[in-house]
């Protein structure tokens, strides 16, 4: 019997020559696949599995004595056009693969839902907010139980002349928790200038993140994402 699911693949290993091992996201939760066969006459049959966060739709059976289902047809359903026709968008998404596979070990399907929406407003957008990955990634970490607005009184942050606040994560720099307050609880735009402030915001999300769930993880991918920064902020990398 055929199963089919929807499922956004996070991590691509190739297994001997043809073959290939998916892992990645679906409403049931976390799933791993495997494809027989991904090449036909020399011929990559889905060269959407290599575009990060694709959405797809797979039809998969199961088969006695082995650990993992097996792949009978992929279909597409969205990919993030803008980063093929725009390279320098390609960081933005291998970040968030890597992020989303380090970190979500368990999904009863809401996770799953919540990030489907994500992209596919992202993907349906004709202008790309430059503030979006920290946004996506304060209301990622609501989702797993962890409020900002729990975390620090904003009333503090607002009437103090201090350079530096002491928080859970020890001190940090008030005008970097200013930004934070604005991007969590405001519309307002620009609200990031340079590559560098967007590198330290990151930074301290990840840390929340690992903090929270308990995961410690060097994300492979922050030298690329440095590169995403200096496009979107319009600098240019020597």
């Amino acid at each position: 019997m055929s199963y089919i699911l929807e499922f956004i693949p996070l991590r691509v290993i190739r297994y001997k020559e043809k073959s290939l091992i998916l892992h990645g996201l679906t409403p049931q939760g976390n799933k791993a696949f495997f494809l027989t066969s991904y090449i036909k006459k020399n011929k990559n049959l889905y060269p959407y599995l290599f575009y990060p966060l694709s959405m797809l739709e797979i039809t998969y059976y199961e088969r006695p004595h082995f650990d993992l289902p097996f792949v009978k047809h992929i279909q597409l359903i969205k990919y993030p056009s803008f980063a093929l026709t725009n390279p320098s968008f390609q960081p933005l998404l291998t970040f968030l693969s890597e992020m989303y596979y380090t970190f979500i070990i368990h999904d009863d399907g809401s996770l799953y839902q919540f990030i489907r929406g994500e992209l596919s407003e992202l993907y349906a957008s004709e202008f790309f907010e430059k503030e979006w990955l920290f946004k996506h990634l304060i209301k990622l970490l609501a989702h797993f139980g962890f409020g900002l607005e729990k975390w620090i009184s904003w009333n503090t942050l607002n009437n103090t002349q201090e350079p530096f606040l002491e928080t859970p994560m020890g001190r940090v720099h008030t005008q970097l928790l200013q930004k934070m307050k604005m991007l969590t609880f405001t519309q307002e735009k620009n609200v990031i200038s340079t590559s560098l402030e967007a590198y330290e915001i990151l930074q301290f999300l990840l840390q929340l993140f690992k903090q929270q769930l308990g995961i410690h993880h060097d994300f492979q991918s922050l030298k690329l994402i440095q590169l995403y920064f200096s496009f979107v902020f319009n600098e240019t990398t020597a």
